[in-house]
């Protein structure tokens, strides 16, 4: 076994997976593409084999349940991969190692439902409810999230308050104001809201501190009256308790069943959650190595700082900076890229050879695997170019007067090219198929491009002139479904239903998809149409009423006949399965045996926590069709997937103005100053932002296997946008001047002249970069399809989807056969 090599100077030693067990506290930095899931299962399979660490000595913490189900499912197989290399014999075990380490891991899988794979808030949840009561908070009580209506509804009341308790009205925020700040402050536990109160007259912003302060123990203490908990009620509660005089016998119970911890996406934790596990698992004295104190216990760190985005859910970069950077704590990192070519990393290095997004946070080479080495993309039989950068400077896009461009005309110079840039890879880029000995080449297929945005406005934007040209394509998860125009359409049908005879609420409900009247039929209101109307929604009632929601949803979608109706708007089948999704929702959410129309408009309310790690799997709107569509989603949704071809149109973007100053108070909490621009701390504030805009433009260019584009252009506050800072922020030798890359905002080129340096950095990169001028572009290009574009059965298709609705044919006799199925059989076989 070799020791850890150095990757590179200064950088953390390369993790050596068949090298010794770690113990103790290891951080594992894994860039992007490195495999840190491979390398999680790898390790839990050698600490059962070689230490005979049972199922149950396992904590494994991660963000979603979607994460949770995926670890499970892969660190099984590779248990049982081992075992099969086991039984056909590895020379490099002697006979008994072999026998013992083949011993351990059956036994695993035979208790493997013992083994911990789970959320943070889940495993907060499973254990301050064993806490019985030594815990706050009683196990029944009943998880709930204070929704958007619920904040102002608390704000409302606190600012009535205080006007009667004589607060000059003139200081008095407004309700949006105050909810703001209420709803950033729950988003992070414990945060000190400043400033105090003054010891003079009050100001504006001072009253506003007060009433956010009071708001959110006002929030705090209706839960509690409610016999209602937060899941960050249950964390702080769980850190509360461990940090305790009492919280030796928890710290203990935890240490003791379970040997090793594994946290994953660890650049996601905020403050209060890595204060549970910092207590509970720091590493005993003369347990490194088993010796004079019992068995070893192993706390594994693993997460990539160049990855942290999620800063408006409450993740802290500097928690992340200070546990993998704390005495005791060995760092590591995963040194080889699977995911992209190894000429797409290269072109990385030369684009980002240098960046830094964070204190101690900077870019990290890393190498390709054996087989993607020498594999590549190709253009018409060459290879492409692996990293492309697009400037909108050309001559034929609008100026003012004073010379400088028109942001909407740059902007779109940029929708346009990008658009030409989908038709032509569809038309002549071929990506590789198979490992390197019986390599065959393919034309790309419109679902293997990603197109990554900043919002949902962007998303649909692009998907409206991509459609107008021919080309299919899908938004992923652009939003929460509850959001959606679908959701409305549930609302006004359960509002109608409310009060069937209400002939307002009726009218509404009459406009809109499920009835599918026009203004003119509505306006009318003939006596017949209305009694009609009143008559299906007593009928849906009492459906719902008598036979539950499953059957209520059936019914309206039967009887409505909206299925059919919608999928004839151009926008149909987003619309339909947004309509489709909040039916299921209605029936997997209720939790009453015969629910009331109030019960199932309660669920429809827009919650925080459905943009949560814990929940949002679920309310995210889903793809709308399997068929061949580019994929269309924001940076954030991407992060963890990986496509053959990535375009990035809108890095040059920074439409934020100055960020809400969070900032860390030096000691492991967090202080928000509502001074805002006025603050002390709103430079701080600026510099964590642009950090943050650096790892969204990491994330963006790093999901490609085999191509990404990123596009620029002079637009409106691009001068702070990341992609700004890595063409421009550099002296004239290509190298980053850390001066300009440090400002709060960069000089950028006013024509293709002043881009000269920028250009000449592709020049000098061997054909890896290429950075171009783009002009104002065709507005509607319009794409017919390449004849050779291959189906996923060898057909060949156009690309289009037809323009007539009709009912589909059944080219196949069903399958006869009946029989129970259980989540065993199910997953076990290819319906998943």
């Amino acid at each position: 076994m070799t020791e850890p090599t150095r990757s590179e100077s200064g950088a953390p030693p390369i993790l050596q997976l068949d090298g010794p067990l770690p113990w103790g506290r290891l951080a594992i930095e894994a860039s992007a593409g490195t495999g840190k899931t491979y390398a999680l299962c790898h390790l839990a399979v050698r600490y059962i084999a070689e230490a005979g660490v049972p199922a149950s000595g396992f904590l494994i913490v991660t963000f979603t349940r979607a994460a949770t189900a995926e670890l499970r499912w892969r660190i099984r197989k590779a248990i049982l991969n081992r075992i099969e290399e086991l039984r056909a014999g590895d020379p490099k075990l002697t006979p008994e190692d072999s026998d013992r380490h083949l011993g351990n891991l059956e036994r695993a899988i035979t208790e493997y439902d013992t083994i911990t794979i789970t959320t943070i808030h889940s495993f907060a949840t499973q254990t301050v409810s064993s806490l019985g009561a030594t815990s706050q908070y009683d196990p029944p009580r009943r998880f709930t999230t204070d929704d958007r209506e619920t904040t102002r509804s608390a704000c409302s009341d606190a600012i009535v308050r205080a006007a009667s308790n004589g607060v000059d009205p003139e200081l008095l925020p407004s309700v949006q104001d105050l909810a703001k700040a209420v709803s950033t402050a729950m988003q992070n536990p414990d945060i000190t809201i400043e400033p105090s109160e003054p010891e003079g007259e009050p100001t504006s912003v001072s009253v506003l501190a007060s009433l956010a302060r009071d708001v959110v123990l006002m929030l705090r203490l209706r839960r509690i009256n409610r016999h209602e908990v937060s899941f960050d009620d249950v964390l702080t509660s769980l850190r509360d308790s461990i940090i305790s005089g009492n919280g030796s016998t928890i710290i203990e119970s935890l240490r003791n069943r379970y040997r090793v911890v594994m946290i994953d996406e660890f650049q996601d934790t905020d403050p209060v959650q890595w204060a549970i596990f910092d207590a509970a698992f720091a590493e005993r004295p003369n347990t490194k190595d088993g010796v004079d104190g019992g068995e070893p216990n192993a706390l594994i760190l693993v997460g990539d700082p160049k990855q942290s985005i999620y800063s408006f859910r409450g993740a802290d970069i500097s928690t992340y900076s200070a546990a993998t950077r704390a005495q005791g704590t060995n760092r590591v990192a995963l040194g080889t890229n699977y995911r992209s070519d190894g000429r797409v990393l290269k072109g990385l290095e030369v684009l980002l050879a240098g960046t830094t997004y964070g204190r101690g946070i900077s870019f990290v080479p890393v190498k390709a695997s054996e087989d993607n080495e020498t594999r590549c993309a190709l253009n018409d039989g060459s290879p492409v170019t692996p990293v492309q950068v697009r400037l909108a400077l050309g001559d034929d896009i609008k100026r003012n007067r004073n010379g400088t461009f028109v942001s909407k005309s740059a902007q779109d110079a940029v929708w346009n090219d990008v658009v030409t840039t989908i038709h032509h890879t569809l038309d002549h880029v071929m990506i590789p198929v198979g490992k390197e000995a019986d390599r065959e080449y393919r034309h790309v297929k419109a679902q293997e491009i990603a197109v990554l945005v900043h919002s949902g406005y962007d998303a649909i934007n692009l998907q409206r002139r991509l459609i107008n040209s021919g080309v299919p394509a899908v938004l992923s998860r652009a939003g929460k479904v509850l959001e959606s125009p679908a959701a409305n359409q549930w609302r006004w049908l359960l509002d109608a239903l409310a009060r069937p005879s209400d002939s307002a609420r009726a009218r509404r409900f009459a406009l809109g998809w499920f009835a599918g009247l026009d203004v003119q039929t509505v306006d009318k209101g003939d006596d017949a149409t209305m009694v009609s109307l009143f008559n299906q929604l007593r009928s849906w009632l009492e459906v719902l009423r008598e036979s539950g929601v499953a059957s209520f949803v059936h019914r309206v979608i039967d009887d409505s006949g909206v299925t059919a109706r919608v999928l004839q708007s151009p926008d149909g089948d987003r619309s339909v399965t947004d309509l489709l999704h909040i039916g299921e929702l209605l029936q997997t959410s209720s939790t009453e045996h015969r629910p009331t129309v109030a019960n199932l408009l309660d669920l429809l309310q827009v919650s925080d926590s459905q943009s949560g790690d814990e929940d949002g799997d679920e309310y995210a709107r889903r793809i709308e069709t399997q068929d061949s569509a580019v994929r269309i989603m924001t940076i954030w949704v991407s992060k963890g997937l990986e496509f053959p071809i990535v375009m990035a149109p809108t890095l040059f973007t920074d439409k934020q103005k100055d960020p809400e100053v969070v900032v860390s108070d030096g000691m492991g909490g967090r202080v928000f100053d509502l001074e805002g621009s006025n603050s002390e701390r709103l430079d701080e504030a600026i510099a964590l932002k642009i950090n943050e805009n650096l790892r969204l433009l990491y994330v963006a260019l790093t999901r490609s296997s085999h191509q990404v584009t990123a596009w620029w252009a002079p637009a409106l506050n691009t001068a702070k946008s990341p992609l700004s800072r890595v063409l421009f922020a550099r002296d004239e030798d290509g190298f980053f001047d850390p001066k300009k890359y440090n400002a709060k905002t960069i000089a950028i080129p006013k024509n293709a002249e002043d881009a000269e340096s920028t250009l000449s950095l592709a020049a000098n990169s061997g054909g890896l970069v290429d950075i171009s001028v783009i002009g104002a572009g065709d507005p509607s290009p319009i794409w017919n399809g390449p004849a050779h574009h291959d189906g996923d059965d060898g057909s060949t298709s156009s690309g289009h989807a037809s323009g007539e609705l009709a009912a589909a044919e059944l080219d196949h006799l069903p399958s006869r056969i009946t029989g129970r199925w259980s989540f065993s059989a199910m997953t076990s076989s290819d319906l998943v």
